[in-house]
């Protein structure tokens, strides 16, 4: 969709430009050069999204997904692995409050993480956020909460860490390439200059 607009802008200016180069040139009205007003109104933002601000969004949703995702995943499955959990229920706890205890410092450190992504996203790269930041704070909360179950489904699917490993990449790839995130980066193309 942005890909689509940021081609058509990048036309209609290169032809304006050719036309008001024509009209001066051979003295014509230079109200020839203007567009015709077909332009879609927006909710938020405008047509002049750069290709970072479009993708910055998705980066920052896949790094609040993946990486509770992982520290979920990696703790349980070395968890079992070396038998602590079955350790903590002869003690005494209830699975119950082993996955509690799980999840409370995993929420903890998402919202850790997810205070410092939004700084870095709007102090640091100054990406402009239009809109309530409240929305987009709850909206990364509950992107974490999912990845935090997601990494809890898989450590009770995988029983070691090369399994979870693939399952890990298998399923991160197709959401990587459906977030928005589609192409490489710019300083993979430098050479082409």
């Amino acid at each position: 969709f942005i890909i689509t607009y940021g081609i058509m802008r990048s036309l209609k200016r290169a032809f304006k430009s050719m036309v008001l180069s024509y009209t001066s040139t051979c003295d014509h009205n230079p109200r020839l050069a203007d567009i015709p007003p077909f332009q879609h109104s927006f909710f938020y933002g405008n047509l002049d999204t750069t290709y970072d601000q479009f993708t910055g969004p998705a980066i920052l949703i896949l790094v609040i997904f993946y990486m509770p995702f992982l520290f979920t995943t990696s703790a349980l499955i070395m968890e079992k692995s070396k038998g602590i959990i079955e350790r903590s229920i002869i003690a005494g706890m209830t699975l119950l409050e082993v996955i509690t205890a799980h999840l409370i410092v995993q929420f903890i450190v998402l919202l850790i993480q997810i205070i410092l992504s939004l700084a870095m996203q709007y102090y640091v790269f100054l990406h402009p956020n239009i809109g309530d930041p409240v929305l987009v704070f709850i909206l990364l909360i509950l992107q974490g909460i999912c990845g935090t179950l997601y990494g809890l489904l898989t450590s009770f699917v995988c029983s070691s860490d090369a399994a979870a490993g693939l399952f890990v990449i298998g399923t991160t790839i197709p959401f990587l390439f459906l977030s928005g995130k589609l192409s490489l980066p710019f300083w993979t193309f430098l050479s082409r200059d």
